[in-house]
Formats: structure tokens, C-alpha cells, sequence
């Protein structure tokens, strides 16, 4: 059983190929730029020479990318993109159109166009399966396993920030195992139209393989419990630090008691990181409070009040947490701080559906 591991974030893709009979410090892992990154500079590349851009293809992440288009519009120059590759932007094609953006009713760019034509797929296996040939590997995996940020589609009037916590706390309510938020390809919600884009391009390029998928903020938490210093009836608090979004989750025997998150920038502006921490714990901490500062929000399974017997950290952003002087520990499932995501995403599929792995 061979599982390939993804973890797409904002800054890099973090990869390992996972074989169950092998100790995970001996298996193949490397960490690449994110695709968000990689099109940001290529559309920075085309603002530069003054071409218009035609972007087509999949739904990936935002971020930068996203960033660097409002930049190229700003300059003056012509946007348009296919539905598909809208949603990279917004989950809403109306509000990409808001920013200046053309919405295209045809796939390819025109056969006379003289701009940049860019091209967005952030799920590449056939690269990696070709690396490890070369490598002396197989090429292929019996399961590709992504971690994506997908955010989903809210109704009308309602922020996204809401329905992404409720749908957190009505998962975890039923199955109060973080690995509950995990999908295979074919229970993808259809409102996740970044996650189904990613598990859709995974099963095209590896058809033979089982897909599963995960939102990358509880998969980094859920990496924190495969840190070799922890016992699995300890009370943990794990905290993941990315580049965009920080999410803190409360274990006590590997079970949700409560967590929150909020946008990392928030920790950056003034807001104390400690307090915020210490009436999380304490079960003081609201939903509403951590809505009102900017953040997405806060579900409870339980109230009440739990002292963690440790404190993991993980994420780009770790070092955030040095400024709180609180006793904790950077976790390195497998001796390694940044495979957290793709061993988070191993303890997952082998919790829900592989349990002999």
C-alpha cells in the first residue's frame, strides 16, 4: 500500500509518499512552491511585459495569485477567465466580475489571442510519479491523499467565515474525531468546488488510485497527535499557524472538545494571542467574540474547562507562539515539522477508512 500525501498550502506543497511498512523517517518526502505562488509570478511576469491574460483550467487557490490579478487589473490591463478558473478567486462568479474580471463562455482562448494564456492545475502528480522513477521508485500510489482550503459557497447574505464553522461543528458534533472531516472523492459536498476540482484532477492522473480529501487546517492539527512525545489519552491543544488561517483545536483522548479559528494577520494587528489562547482553554472564548475580531468562529462540543498536558504548534507561522511565553512544543510527527499536513492526512485515512493500515 503506497499513499501519496499532498498538502497544498499558500506558500508550498508539502509531499510524501507514505508505505505503512516502512518507519515514516524513511520515507520520501519534499516540500515544493505552492501553486498559488508559481501562477503569482507568472502573472506578475505578463504585467510586466504588458500583456492581457486569458486563465483557464482548474480551481486553486487564491492567495497570491489571486493578489497578484487585482494587481494586474490595477494596472490597467484586460482579465478574463473561465468559470472554473474564477473560482480560484471567488466562490461567487458575480463578485469576480466585480473586480474587474471578464467571465469567458468558451474554454480556450481565442485562436487569434496576443496576450498571456495561463493554464491552473495545482494537483500535478504525473511530475512526481515521473521523479520517482527516476528515483529508482514505482511510479504510482494505491491512494492519493489533499490536503485544499476550500471555504465552500454560502448563501446569499450569509459570510462564508459562518457556514465554514458551522459545518465544523455540525461534523464534528456527529463524530467528535477531527478525521470526520475528511471526504473521499464521491462525498465531496457539492459547494466544495475546490476540493472536488483537486480530487477530480488527481483521479484523472492517477485513475487507479482511491481519492481522499481534507481541509488543510484540521489536517495540520491532526498531525500534531502523531508527534512521538504524546500519549494518546493526554488533553492536547494543537495550534496550526499558516500563512492565512490559525486554528487551534482542544484534544482530550484524540477527541474534539472545542476549537477556533481565526486569520493569522489578526495575531500580527494587536490582538492578544495569550488571552485569546488562555480563555479558549478555560471555555470563555466565543463564537461570536472571535467572528467580531475577524476570525471565522468557534465550535464547541464541550464547555467545559480542560488544562492541556501540552501545547503542539505547527504551521509557516509557528513562531508566533514564542510571544505568548507559554510552555509549549513545535510538533515534528516522523521528526519533521513540515510534514505535519501529509501525516495528518495519513492518520485520517487510516482512522476512517483503513484501519488495518
Amino acid at each position: 500500500m503506497r499513499i501519496l500525501a499532498l498538502d497544498i498550502g499558500v506558500g508550498t506543497t508539502d509531499v510524501m509518499l507514505i508505505e505503512p511498512e516502512k518507519n515514516l523517517e524513511n520515507c520520501i518526502k519534499f516540500v515544493l512552491p505552492s501553486a498559488a505562488q508559481i501562477y503569482a509570478a507568472a502573472v506578475a511576469k505578463a504585467t510586466k511585459a504588458r500583456k492581457e491574460l486569458y486563465i483557464f483550467g482548474d480551481t486553486v487557490g487564491g492567495g497570491p495569485f489571486a493578489s497578484a490579478i487585482k494587481r494586474h487589473i490595477a494596472a490597467g490591463l484586460k482579465v478574463t477567465m473561465t468559470p472554473q478558473a474564477a473560482f480560484s478567486i471567488r466562490n461567487d462568479l458575480s463578485e469576480v466580475q466585480t473586480l474587474g474580471i471578464n467571465i469567458a463562455d468558451h474554454e480556450y482562448p481565442p485562436s487569434d489571442f496576443d496576450g498571456c494564456a495561463l493554464w491552473l492545475q495545482e494537483v500535478r502528480l504525473i511530475p512526481i510519479f515521473d521523479f520517482l522513477k527516476k528515483s529508482g521508485e514505482r511510479g504510482e500510489a494505491d491512494i492519493i491523499a489533499l490536503a485544499v482550503q476550500d471555504h465552500g459557497i454560502s448563501p446569499k447574505g450569509i459570510s462564508n467565515r459562518i457556514t465554514r464553522i458551522d459545518r465544523f461543528r455540525n461534523l464534528l458534533s456527529k463524530d467528535p474525531r477531527l478525521e470526520s472531516l475528511m471526504y473521499s472523492i464521491d462525498q465531496i459536498p457539492g459547494d466544495f468546488i475546490r476540493m472536488r476540482s483537486a480530487a477530480e484532477r488527481a483521479k484523472k492522473e492517477a485513475p487507479g488510485a482511491k481519492i481522499f480529501v481534507m481541509d488543510t487546517s484540521p489536517v495540520a492539527a491532526l498531525g500534531c497527535l502523531a508527534d512521538p512525545q504524546i500519549h494518546q489519552d493526554d488533553c492536547i491543544l494543537a495550534v496550526n499557524f499558516g500563512n492565512g488561517h490559525s486554528l487551534a483545536v482542544l484534544f482530550d483522548h484524540g477527541k474534539v472538545v472545542r476549537g477556533f479559528e481565526a486569520h493569522t494577520r489578526q495575531f500580527e494587528n494587536g490582538i492578544a494571542l495569550r488571552e485569546y489562547l488562555e480563555d479558549f482553554i478555560a471555555g470563555q472564548l466565543t463564537d461570536e467574540r472571535v467572528f467580531g475580531d475577524g476570525g471565522h468562529g468557534l465550535f464547541n462540543i464541550s464547555q467545559r474547562p480542560l488544562e492541556p498536558d501540552q501545547i503542539l504548534v505547527t504551521g509557516p507561522r509557528r513562531a508566533l507562539i514564542e510571544t505568548t511565553k507559554l510552555n509549549f512544543r513545535y510538533a515534528a510527527p516522523a521528526g519533521d515539522v513540515m510534514m505535519t499536513g501529509p501525516i495528518g492526512l495519513y492518520c485520517a485515512i487510516k482512522s476512517r477508512f483503513f484501519k488495518s493500515l
